[in-house]
């Protein structure tokens, strides 16, 4: 950024960079003192100085995004500057959250009056619920139909006389009565299980 001084109270002035009017426009780089002496329309002198503080344009980094299960807290780690302040009224780079949906939070990094933003997001995944379904029954030698929800991935145990373990509907057929064990996993690695039993039922005459 520029910086116009301005020079009052002399006839003549003569600035510490070499400008000799009454106000330079200056593009420091570094913290910079310029002096000013003034003369008056009888010759007398008279030095005065103003300094020129210059701030490093801050890089805001709100840090890495985060993904967490509802209810569980979440830490951001901004940096970039000497100052911040979150979206959420928070004033520190560090910052818990706990958010009880996917939200964004910004952060405005500064050094003195220069300002960056950035900002990081926090996905929030519901707990997995599995759900196997209800109990069936059916004859021997038929087919039914797991009916499994609640998650991302899903793992149906005994894998025996199921058509797709990793299904969240296969087809099965088992040939005796069996207690099926569903997993399902979320995106972050948590799990839930549930079972079901389905029952095989053989007509007498089929002794």
């Amino acid at each position: 950024d520029s910086a116009l001084l301005t020079a009052a109270g002399g006839n003549t002035y003569q600035w510490s960079n070499g400008s000799s009017s009454s106000a330079t426009i200056v593009f420091p780089t570094l913290n910079t003192v310029y002096t000013l002496t003034a003369s008056s329309i009888d010759g007398c002198l008279k030095d005065t100085s103003i300094t020129i503080v210059v701030n490093q344009i801050p890089l805001a980094n709100a840090g890495l995004d985060d993904t967490i299960c509802v209810g569980d807290p979440a830490i951001l780690n901004a940096s970039g500057g000497a100052s911040y302040s979150w979206n959420n009224g928070q004033l520190t780079a560090v910052i818990n959250v706990n958010p009880p949906v996917t939200t964004s939070y910004t952060v405005t990094v500064s050094n003195g009056n220069c300002n960056d933003i950035d900002s990081a997001r926090v996905v929030v995944y519901n707990n997995p619920l599995a759900n196997a379904g209800s109990n069936v029954s059916f004859l021997l030698g038929q087919t039914s139909t797991l009916c499994g929800s609640g998650g991302g991935l899903y793992d149906w145990k005994p894998v025996a006389g199921v058509s797709c373990p990793t299904c969240a509907n296969p087809f099965m057929s088992p040939t005796v009565s069996t207690t099926y064990y569903l997993i399902v996993t979320d995106p972050i690695g948590f799990t839930s299980t549930d079972s079901v039993i389905v029952t095989v039922e053989i007509f007498c005459n089929d002794l």
